[in-house]
């Protein structure tokens, strides 16, 4: 196994269940007598002849096939990653397999664009600690062989601002844990959903171009009482501004929240979605095919609002990461990994 991991090798390999076929040795016959069949006609013994039996032949037997042995090849994007940030694992296998990741205690569900391939995008969440985790990356094929690799990674601090945010007392009211919680978890559990298909196409489109008010990951000050991060970046607009589909992909949600307003989710598989909130109005609905750059609702300020704007996020495996790299780059399968 060959790891290229930001352009550096690492030489470690654990491959299991990998075994070759061998020959099995033929056993030996046991002895036979040849009887002859009676000719018609007798014919007298002659002393001074002999007959000699013709050995049998002993069955020839054919070596069990070698199974060859299961090799991966990884390559990371960077070998350290800043909290809100992505990184890429690509895998590449010898033969077809399946592969699985694991940082820390994070699963890393994987895409695979072909039968010996395999992709993923990590993200480490905003306030995830500082410092260095294990990556454990696994391959197996269906004859029963495995192979590992483990390598660290390290997460950085990211650089983040911090802002207060004060609401009249009616919209106040949605900091209501009872409210605002109840609405999270179900938030989760739309962007937990994973589909193995990817239906996007380079970096995202900006679903707005305008003047960022906030940041992604900036910490969130309620009413005097630090409350969270920002999981998206807020676009400056008015009201009736027209909001794009970063990219194609299955709308999962569209539908008035509480605390984030007239709301659309974009499933773009491969465990990638996108979130756009405070609409004035939704113009798709639930299980419509969309596609990059296409009109899917007005800007507005409904929900935990001070004033018309956008709320974009997008979400890596259910953790948000910052829209502004997939903006700037593009994220997807390497179409090969060079030895």
């Amino acid at each position: 196994m060959r790891a290229l991991i930001a352009g550096s090798t690492l030489a470690l390999v654990v491959v299991l269940g990998a075994c070759a076929g061998r020959p099995i040795s033929p056993e030996v016959a046991a002895a036979q007598t040849l009887t002859e069949t009676p000719s018609a006609t007798p014919r007298p013994a002659t002393p001074t002849a002999t007959r000699t039996a013709m050995p049998t032949p002993s069955p020839t037997m054919t070596p069990a096939p070698t199974l060859l042995p299961l090799t991966i090849e990884v390559r990371l994007s960077s070998s350290s990653i800043t909290q809100g940030e992505t990184i890429e694992i690509d895998v590449a296998c010898n033969q077809p397999c399946q592969a699985s990741a694991q940082l820390a205690d994070q699963t890393i569900r994987m895409f695979s664009p072909a039968e010996d391939r395999a992709w993923a995008a990590l993200a480490a969440h905003a306030l995830a600690e500082p410092g260095q985790r294990t990556l454990r990356i696994e391959a197996a094929t269906v004859s029963g062989q495995r192979a590992a690799l483990v390598a660290p990674v390290s997460v950085q601090e990211g650089s983040f601002t911090s802002e207060l945010l004060t609401f009249d007392a009616n919209t106040a009211l949605l900091l209501d844990p009872a409210i605002s919680d109840a609405e999270n978890i179900r938030m989760d559990q739309v962007f937990g959903v994973y589909s193995p298909q990817m239906l996007w196409e380079g970096p995202l489109v900006w679903p707005w171009e305008g003047y960022i008010t906030s940041e992604f990951g900036t910490r969130r000050v309620y009413q005097d009482v630090v409350q969270s991060f920002h999981t998206g970046i807020d676009i400056d607009g008015e009201t009736g501004d027209a909001i794009l589909a970063c990219a194609r992909g299955v709308v999962v949600l569209a539908e008035p929240l509480q605390v984030r307003g007239n709301a659309v989710v974009i499933n773009h598989g491969a465990g990638i979605l996108s979130g756009y909130y405070h609409l004035d109005e939704i113009e798709v609905s639930a299980g419509q095919i969309v596609q990059a750059g296409e009109q899917i609702g007005l800007m507005g300020s409904t929900g935990l609002s001070t004033g018309s704007h956008l709320h974009w996020e997008v979400r890596v495996g259910g953790v948000a990461a910052n829209p502004r790299q997939w903006a700037d780059q593009p994220m997807g399968p390497m179409k090969e990994i060079e030895p």
